[in-house]
């Protein structure tokens, strides 16, 4: 399995977000969230990877994920709330709001999905042997998933910074 130093800061700084902002449901729910979806591409990794060519449909399902769970997440929420009968559950659907950095790893992974297709659709073009040159895969793909990941990062960052200070001016006017 190819580990990379962008996927060990990924994964530092999802750990760390769940931990900064662990008061904030909205937070938790992020992070549980890209927990799970980190973990399932490690553990699923070593498969996928000998997929070859279909490989980039996985990273599609997995880049889909995210912006799927974000967007559904109330319904998501409710149906655990009822199915597993959580008061943890049932407050995020109470407290349910979509933030603008929300928005922002929405938008990265579906970037990301989109391109993962492309990228699968020119290695299928390839193999017809439709196209002499997978330009893509060759000059393009590991540029784009290093950048994708130093995205998602600095997004992760600055929604950890963000959640701390609004955590804290809430903190503030309780006080008072």
């Amino acid at each position: 399995m190819s580990f990379n130093y962008t996927d060990l800061a990924s994964l530092i700084a999802i750990i760390a977000g769940l931990l900064l902002t662990w008061k904030s449901l909205n937070a938790r729910w992020l992070f549980f969230v890209l927990v799970f979806l980190q973990c399932l591409e490690i553990i699923t990794h070593p498969f996928t990877i000998n997929w070859t060519q279909h490989y980039y449909l996985w990273c599609v399902l997995l880049g889909s994920l995210l912006p799927l769970s974000l967007i559904f997440r109330n319904a998501i929420a409710y149906y655990l709330s009822e199915t597993l009968d959580s008061d943890y559950f049932r407050s995020i659907q109470k407290s349910y709001q979509l933030t603008p950095l929300e928005c922002a790893f929405i938008v990265i992974y579906l970037i990301s999905a989109v391109f993962h297709f492309s990228v699968w659709l020119e290695i299928q073009l390839y193999m017809a042997h439709i196209i002499d040159n997978v330009f893509l895969y060759t000059y393009v793909w590991e540029g784009f998933q290093i950048t994708a990941q130093c995205l998602e990062i600095m997004a992760m960052l600055t929604f950890i910074m963000t959640e701390r200070k609004s955590m804290k001016r809430f903190e503030h006017e309780e006080a008072l």
